[in-house]
């Protein structure tokens, strides 16, 4: 079993591996290529799940996420900036998703005629799709660089210190965009984010 000072000593060589795939898929190494997409394609997956709530979709915005990725993969000018820049290809096209559903009345009413007669907990499901969706528009809303973090903290469940690292930038950085979308959002939500957020 590897201790933790190990892990810590390994961290610098796990990151320049991680680097230099980025570099050789960058020169054209679709072997490359491939070795980062089993890396990252369960995140890029879950955060599209856990956004979009349809597993096809999900599939779709990593499999695009991809596609792009490798097509503009030249414009990557650090590999070690790789995992943030993915993320940001998954949630433009995660948002591009969003906006393009069909407005809240009509998935409403879709959702309704598709509930069986009598089934317990039915209304109580169409409620939580209402308020998922009336959260992703107002995420949706905010300015970009909030968008990703609160995406981050709130669906990912990941730590203001590993969200700093990822996008390299300061933790209060992370702090204070974080504290500026849950401004915005208590406006347009009218309650305290957290509690809808976090119920999507």
């Amino acid at each position: 079993m590897v201790d933790s000072s190990e892990m810590l000593y390994n961290a610098p060589a796990m990151a320049l591996e991680k680097t230099s795939l980025v570099d050789k898929a960058r020169k054209g190494s679709f072997e490359a290529f491939e070795q980062l997409f089993r890396q990252h394609e369960r995140r890029i997956y879950s955060l599209a799940l856990h956004m979009l709530g349809e597993p096809t979709a999900a599939e779709d915005v990593l499999q695009d996420t991809f596609v792009r990725a490798w097509e503009k993969l030249g414009r990557l000018r650090h590999g070690d900036a790789f995992q943030a820049w993915l993320r940001r290809i998954a949630l433009n096209l995660i948002w591009d998703r969003i906006r393009h559903r069909p407005p809240v009345e009509e998935i409403e009413m879709e959702a309704a005629e598709r509930l069986p007669d009598g089934e317990a907990g039915a209304h109580e499901t169409l409620a939580q799709q209402q308020v998922a969706r009336r959260v992703q528009l107002a995420v949706m809303k905010l300015p970009e660089h909030q968008r990703i973090v609160v995406a981050m903290y709130y669906w990912e469940e990941m730590p203001v210190d590993e969200i700093a690292r990822v996008l390299g930038i300061a933790r209060g950085t992370v702090i204070s965009r974080l504290a500026r979308a849950r401004e915005t959002l208590r406006q347009s939500l009218g309650k305290a984010p957290e509690e809808e957020i976090e119920a999507t």
